[in-house]
């Protein structure tokens, strides 16, 4: 797939900061699930194949989180959820379209690894120094771990501030040369991953 899936980068020295704002599941940063005292949803999705819209909750401090990440870095919206779905929801949350300038990829976009839909990050055509992507499953994150700031599941509790935690970090990586040896050291996630995988077949092999 081409690499230029999204605009040219307008300043080459700046953070790219990736993520899942839409998820295919109801994590990351908005969901489709609230805490029992929150019945009203922030956002409705209508969409023609289903029968009721889609009702999303807004992860706490998220607008406030959007409009200040956006001055660190360049905000890109890296989904494994359908096209239509995404490009709606998207729509609603920055309507004015300046926080993501039509920088959106999607399921199209995701790369299959055996039953897992990975991310790769060469498509947005950004050095992978200067690039950060945020999720909750790592496996989206198999082809570069080195670029993954892994965040906790959100299924709407009102009281999250998993977000308040993230603009520190994001403030100490908009410095830093290459990102990646900072999330490599926080993180070891490709350790984590690597030791995942030598589990599957160690289990496997029992199995036998």
């Amino acid at each position: 797939m081409n690499a230029s899936c999204i605009a040219p980068q307008t300043r080459s020295t700046r953070l790219t900061f990736a993520r899942c704002v839409v998820p295919s599941q109801p994590e990351r940063f908005m969901s489709t699930r609230s805490s029992p005292s929150v019945h009203v949803a922030d956002l409705e999705i209508e969409l023609a194949y289903l029968e009721r819209p889609v009702r999303l909750f807004k992860r706490p401090l998220l607008d406030d989180f959007l409009q200040e990440a956006s001055k660190l870095a360049e905000l890109v919206i890296f989904s494994a959820a359908v096209e239509g779905y995404v490009r709606e929801a998207v729509s609603m949350l920055d309507p004015g379209g300046h926080l993501f300038a039509g920088r959106v990829l999607t399921r199209t976009h995701c790369t299959p690894v055996d039953a897992m839909l990975a991310k790769d990050l060469s498509l947005l055509g950004r050095p992978l120094e200067r690039l950060v992507l945020v999720d909750d499953n790592v496996a989206s994150c198999m082809l570069q771990p080195d670029n993954c700031v892994p965040i906790r599941p959100f299924f709407g509790d009102r009281e999250d501030r998993e977000l308040g935690s993230l603009l520190p970090l994001l403030r100490r990586l908009r410095d830093e040369p290459d990102v990646r040896s900072h999330l490599r050291d926080t993180f070891q996630l490709q350790a984590k991953l690597l030791g995942g995988v030598r589990g599957m077949r160690d289990q496997d092999h029992r199995h036998l």
